[in-house]
């Protein structure tokens, strides 16, 4: 019993652990992205694309791009719009039923 026990907490470090590493990773990748966004509207070849300086202007900061695509921010922006609403950090995929961040998620999953 005490055997068993101890097996199921060190099961449970480990999935922590687990789940901090891809924390951590899926951070590093949306830096990279932004910055191999940064280096595409700024005219640098990245692969097999290029882009002249000029051709792509955008007036959102690359980071913001990256971020809004890769589910870190809610869709349309930062919080709820609408009637008497004001802001909220309110995940809008979790209120839609579709976050899939879990805890991760940078937005709130509790209703206010």
């Amino acid at each position: 019993n005490k055997e068993l026990r101890t097996r199921i907490q060190i099961a449970e470090l480990k999935a922590e652990n687990a789940e901090l590493k891809l924390r951590e990773l899926e951070r590093e990748l949306v830096a990279l992205k932004a910055s191999e966004l940064e280096l595409q509207l700024s005219g640098v070849a990245t692969g097999s694309t290029f882009a002249p300086p000029g051709d792509q202007v955008s007036e959102k900061p690359a980071a913001s791009i990256v971020a809004s695509t890769t589910g870190l921010f809610p869709a349309g922006g930062r919080g709820a719009k609408g009637k008497g609403r004001g802001k909220s950090n309110m995940c809008w995929d979790y209120r839609r039923g579709k976050c899939k961040n879990g805890l991760s998620c940078r937005w709130e999953h509790v209703e206010e």
